[in-house]
């Protein structure tokens, strides 16, 4: 649940904040927007840096989207502590009963990115071996952002546009 609230004080400045509790998907995604859009202006190595983290924040909000859809609509599932400490891959076919990269590529691939990210053991064979510099891009960021927000609406059949 997200609640937006604006107030102007005396000097005419509008000040925004956002209060957001139980779900943190709808702080997720706009972050990622946001970052994606700094990826576009920004130089090296700046731009490495926002594309990096715009992934790891989508796949966040992925992985956020499913343990919304798993609490709202498969409580036993949820409540499984397996299913909490699951990959995304894991958690997806454990809700849905099929694999993710069945029936969303491009969640998989970048999900794949991700791991090519963030998994530190050089014999992880979870993404290691993809060369992430041809992905840290501004189109790229803006594919991620869009990617993972088509997943969340087909899931939760909520739009955060």
């Amino acid at each position: 649940m997200v609640d937006k609230k604006v107030s102007i004080g005396d000097v005419g400045i509008v000040t925004e904040s956002v209060s957001i509790s139980v779900f943190r998907l709808g702080s997720l995604l706009p972050c990622a927007r946001q970052l994606a859009k700094m990826v576009k202006k920004s130089e090296e190595p700046d731009l490495q840096c926002f594309a990096m983290s715009t992934i790891m924040m989508c796949t966040a909000a992925i992985e956020a989207s499913l343990f919304e859809y798993a609490y709202k609509n498969e409580k036993t599932i949820y409540e499984d502590k397996y299913f909490r400490h699951n990959g995304i891959a894991k958690k997806y076919i454990a809700l849905m009963g099929t694999k993710i990269e069945d029936d969303f590529k491009d969640v998989d691939e970048l999900v794949n990115i991700r791991n090519a990210i963030v998994h530190n053991e050089p014999d992880h064979k979870s993404g290691r071996e993809l060369d992430i510099a041809k992905y840290l891009t501004g189109d790229k960021t803006l594919w991620a952002v869009k990617t993972t927000e088509e997943f969340v609406e087909s899931i939760l059949g909520t739009s955060f546009n």
